[in-house]
């Protein structure tokens, strides 16, 4: 009865109730329903912020948010006016935390598009190799976490999703392959996991709703335009519908709770936000399709499975490096088909636009990238700035009007 009762009140979630339902669980023990209606407030921390129930929250509630790495929260003004809003619903009480929010305001301020360069999974060599490591940023050094008894891999797929890194398809030394293992991060140990539909290596792979889906690649004769989708919960791959565009070395990524493809890419204009159906989007961009180097992007719609033609982007690209910042889609770097290349452009699903952005100092191809942020350094990686003046001005003048 109570799971029942918990289900359904996770049903009735948005942004005018979440609040409330996440503190009621602290009182009505429920795990699933608090960390669900907890991920609801940092997932939808923007239209959260101007309903009645955020202005309730204790500092410690506020301050415990706004530490999340994975509040979602697109312009740092947003936080800004957050803080303020909350301060002004009791300005004698809450001026006293100023400090520790603004610090908190601080951390926002940060350009976090970085490039970080990966290592293939080839030795000097040129062969696969079984190599895992794990990176440690606070001691700045790599911890060997290989199981020798695994087969070397190279040119796979790999996401994270539920506690598991999973390796999808990819090179054997003498075949492609389709098959799919998932390494346990509590146990370091593998699981062959439901073999794909298709030998695949050079594919984007992307997590959307808790589903990993795999798009494209080269199954050793052609470049391919399929893609299919694993359900977890069944251990099956299902096939869905196929890209416009044949494709391999593409970058994928999701956006804005949608799916899209750029060249491998998903991107998506959808209009389903109307009827309150969440989705994430998966962009896949650039790519090649064996002559070509691509600039064509694509977006999948899951609801529909059907694929929809997006802008193009400004420059043709495969092997680069993609992120979202913003909620635009950046592609930095890669291959032209000619040439490295330092060029950097962003998608923006609002205008269904691309836009040059400022290029990298040298060209670069077979990068990564991520967006980092939360960091208590953060201002060492980002441009230097300051506050918005406006912000300052009415931080002081509250604060001197409280004395």
């Amino acid at each position: 009865m109570s799971r029942t009762c918990s289900d359904f009140i996770g049903e009735q979630l948005c942004s005018e109730n979440c609040v409330n339902i996440w503190r009621f669980t602290k009182i009505c023990i429920s795990p699933k329903l608090q960390l669900k209606a907890y991920r609801y407030i940092t997932d939808h921390f923007e239209d959260v912020i101007g309903c009645d129930e955020f202005l309730e929250l204790s500092v410690e509630e506020f301050i415990d948010f706004l530490d999340r790495d994975d509040l979602n929260v697109r312009e740092e003004s947003t936080v800004c006016e957050a803080v303020m809003r909350w301060i002004r619903h009791e300005p004698a009480e809450r001026l006293g935390h100023i400090g520790d929010l603004l610090w908190k305001v601080q951390s926002f301020l940060f350009l976090p598009l970085v490039q970080i360069h990966v290592f293939s999974s080839l030795a000097t060599s040129g062969d696969p190799t079984n190599c895992i490591k794990a990176y440690d940023f606070k001691a700045n050094d790599w911890i060997d976490i290989t199981n020798h008894l695994e087969d070397p891999l190279s040119y796979h797929g790999a996401v994270f999703l539920d506690g598991y890194v999973y390796c999808i398809g990819g090179f054997e030394r003498m075949e492609y392959i389709n098959t799919v293992c998932r390494f346990d991060l509590k146990t370091r140990t593998w699981q062959e996991v439901g073999p794909m539909h298709c030998r695949r290596c050079y594919m984007s792979v992307a997590v959307l709703n808790g589903c990993i889906y795999a798009m494209g690649g080269y199954d050793g004769n052609t470049r391919l335009n399929s893609a299919e989708c694993y359900y977890p919960d069944t251990n099956k791959w299902t096939e869905i519908a196929p890209m416009f565009e044949q494709r391999s070395h593409a970058s994928g990524t999701t956006l804005d709770e949608k799916v899209g493809e750029n060249n491998g890419s998903i991107l998506t204009h959808m209009t389903t936000r109307e009827l309150n159906i969440p989705l994430l989007v998966l962009s896949q961009v650039g790519g090649s399709d064996g002559s070509n180097h691509l600039r064509t992007a694509e977006a999948y719609n899951p609801l529909t499975n059907t694929w929809t033609e997006v802008s193009s982007m400004i420059n043709p690209r495969s092997n680069f490096g993609i992120e979202v910042l913003d909620r635009r889609i950046f592609a930095v770097g890669g291959f032209t088909g000619f040439t490295n290349t330092c060029k950097v452009e962003y998608y923006d699903i609002t205008t269904n636009e691309w836009t040059e952005a400022h290029d990298m100092n040298i060209s670069r191809t077979g990068l990564s990238c991520c967006v980092i942020y939360g960091l208590p350094n953060m201002a060492e990686y980002a441009v230097p700035r300051d506050l918005p003046l406006a912000l300052v001005e009415e931080m002081e003048w509250e604060s001197s009007g409280s004395n």
